[in-house]
């Protein structure tokens, strides 16, 4: 039988046909189903997220049939079928100096950077909230990229700065990710049309994160001036967060704690709370 595999190539849409020998790989196999040989073939190196046109032609007794369907290269690196756009994987979220925080792993091979949103709509059962939120960031490009697996973590290269988004404490938001590339990223891998769709980005990855409240205090414990005011190593501090009434806050963990002065008599202490009492402070 005579095999031929198309795909389209930009920027005019043309259509293009790859001979199957070069460079493209594919392997055949023969199973049997319901005393009826069916034939298996399986084709490597091909680009990913791209749409081909495959096209068989064979002889049914002394007609010749033929057969053609488009399929799509998926982008995600473990192949996955519910999956195929190569959304980012265990997305983790991080509130630190004033910054929300992202950290997850790389799924995608076709792409350039990865995307952020943010929404005040929160639904558990609903994966993607993008189409809700706002971008407060921008894009994340990094170098390495396509490195499946790899562990993304933009720090404050990519982050919801508190300072200017002034994000309400205590409310929780969802944060989404997805994988990006300017020009094209991929085909749309469900469309049956063999022009179809194309997307710019993968699906979204989205998590759930409560505004912690933040603050600093630092100082520094010297002598007396009238004793040089050098500075005092290693003294103790014990401190805690009070509550309006100036009384001690109740089952908070994280309002009190102790810390140490260093050589230079400096210390720091740094108040990252997560309780009801300072929700909206």
């Amino acid at each position: 039988s005579d095999k031929m595999l198309s795909r389209r190539v930009e920027p005019d849409n043309e259509i293009k046909t790859i001979n199957l020998s070069d460079p493209i790989k594919y392997s055949e196999s023969t199973i049997e189903v319901d005393d009826t040989a069916a034939y298996s073939y399986d084709f490597t190196d091909l680009r990913p997220g791209i749409r081909y046109e495959v096209s068989f032609s064979y002889l049914n007794g002394n007609q010749t049939e033929s057969m053609i369907f488009p399929a799509v290269t998926s982008c995600s690196c473990g192949h996955n079928n519910i999956d195929r756009t190569g959304r980012p994987e265990n997305l983790q979220i991080q509130q630190e100096g004033g910054h929300v925080m992202f950290s997850f792993t790389d799924n995608s091979v076709c792409e350039e950077a990865f995307s952020f949103t943010r929404s005040d709509y929160v639904d558990e059962f609903l994966a993607d909230v993008s189409e809700y939120g706002v971008s407060f960031t921008r894009d994340y490009y990094f170098n390495g990229g396509r490195a499946c697996g790899g562990i993304i973590e933009p720090k404050t290269g990519a982050s919801d700065n508190l300072v200017y988004s002034k994000l309400e404490v205590g409310k929780v938001y969802s944060y989404c990710a997805r994988a990006v590339r300017n020009r094209h990223y991929m085909d749309h891998p469900f469309d049956s049309d063999g022009n179809g769709r194309t997307l710019t980005s993968s699906d979204d990855t989205c998590a759930s994160h409560r505004v912690r409240w933040e603050a600093s205090v630092q100082g520094r414990i010297t002598t007396e001036p009238n004793a040089g005011s050098l500075p005092i190593k290693n003294v103790t501090i014990a401190w805690e967060l009070l509550n309006d009434n100036l009384s001690s806050i109740e089952l908070c963990q994280e309002c009190s704690g102790v810390v140490m002065t260093k050589d230079s008599g400096k210390f720091e202490i740094m108040l990252n709370v997560d309780h009801l009492s300072l929700h909206n402070k």
